[in-house]
């Protein structure tokens, strides 16, 4: 069976790459906008833009949200929500967090595995 790839923009928070990569584990907090919940969220596919990373999880319990371009309905997000299947807290529950077992760091344009 192969696994769906996904991918998440860190250039806000540049400690969260490494510690992915350490934990093997994508957190998530309340959404600012109609969130649904504690989840975390990440974008469908893979990323080679400076300052992301890609991964893979077992973990098939998402939800997707959808978005239109050039006119077609497009997967555009997904997130895996509190009290789904494989979702977990952390932190005091503020926090919920969904383990991954592929990871991707793209760094500066180039994937690290590059070099």
């Amino acid at each position: 069976m192969e696994r769906s790839v996904f991918h998440r923009s860190v250039a806000h928070n540049l400690l969260e790459m490494e510690l992915v990569k350490t934990s093997m584990e994508v957190w998530g907090k309340e959404g600012r906008t109609l969130s649904g919940g504690i989840s975390v969220r990440a974008y469908p596919g893979k990323n080679t833009t400076p300052s992301s990373y890609s991964f893979t999880t077992l973990v098939t319990s998402y939800r997707e949200h959808y978005g239109f371009r050039s006119g077609q309905k497009v997967v555009r997000e997904v997130s895996w929500t509190e009290g789904s299947e494989g979702v977990v807290y952390r932190v005091n529950e503020k926090y919920v967090a969904i383990s991954i077992d592929w990871f991707d760091e793209c760094s500066m344009g180039k994937n690290m595995s590059d070099f």
